[in-house]
């Protein structure tokens, strides 16, 4: 279900558009500027651009303070990955071998 609910998530998107345009605005002239998409490995970057002023101030505070600003879109964002939680606790490769047994099996 957790899956469902991502891929189906009509408010996941306006954040990945919003990570998108600030991604666009800090390339903009360079030829990493005006992408149409991105990796999901690249959002730890957010983490490590700073502010100018506040070097305790990255991107990613940014973005969380502008969803706080619209509490409509984190909300359902929020609501969306709820059933997440538990699937993120899963070992992938434990999953795998423990399918490979049963698999064995039959």
């Amino acid at each position: 279900r957790c899956l469902s609910n991502v891929v189906d998530s009509s408010w996941l998107p306006n954040i990945f558009a919003l990570v998108m345009q600030m991604g666009n605005y800090l390339n903009h002239g360079t030829n990493k500027g005006q992408q149409r998409g991105f990796t999901l490995d690249t959002l730890p970057l957010l983490t490590r651009v700073e502010g100018f002023h506040d070097k305790s101030y990255s991107l990613i505070r940014f973005l969380m303070d502008t969803l706080e600003s619209d509490r409509k879109v984190k909300d359902g964002a929020m609501k969306d990955l709820e059933l997440c939680e538990s699937s993120a606790k899963l070992d992938f490769d434990e999953s795998v071998r423990r399918l490979n047994e049963i698999e064995k099996k039959v």
